[in-house]
């Protein structure tokens, strides 16, 4: 459900049905009034939406933040990614350690689930953190 209006012109807007998703154009004294979608033929409020900003249009400091929040959000992946892995590692070994200590053999849990996250989850971050030129 896309929702971004388009400034169209200064006294037009285009928008999406939240319903149907089709594109409707509409009057700037519209937005924020009730409207009904000529194709679905749904009830909703114009949304109140600034107009997206064109791609490019980042300033120097934004980008500066959006490169720290990037990188920052790798990193945050690689630890929880190795915890998840280390996690799984430890109870599979501590289980599998006490299953064969026991007399009769025993059982034990091979925590593969969490040992595949993590390992993905690193993976990810790593990818992420080695992408972010600069």
């Amino acid at each position: 459900m896309s929702e971004t209006l388009i400034q169209e012109g200064a006294d037009s807007r285009e928008f999406a049905c939240p319903f149907c998703d089709q594109q409707i154009e509409c009057k700037v004294d519209q937005i924020g009034q009730p409207f009904t979608c000529p194709i679905c033929k749904e009830h909703f409020l114009v949304p109140v939406l600034e107009p997206m900003a064109k791609p490019g249009n980042v300033s120097a400091p934004e980008a500066a933040a959006n490169h720290l929040s990037a990188k920052s959000m790798g990193n945050k992946n690689m630890l929880v990614g190795a915890l998840w892995c280390i996690g799984g590692i430890v109870v599979t070994a501590a289980t599998y350690s006490a299953a064969s200590s026991s007399s009769g053999g025993g059982t034990y849990v091979v925590a593969w689930g969490a040992i595949l996250f993590g390992g993905l989850q690193f993976l990810k971050g790593l990818f992420q953190a080695l992408t972010v030129r600069g």
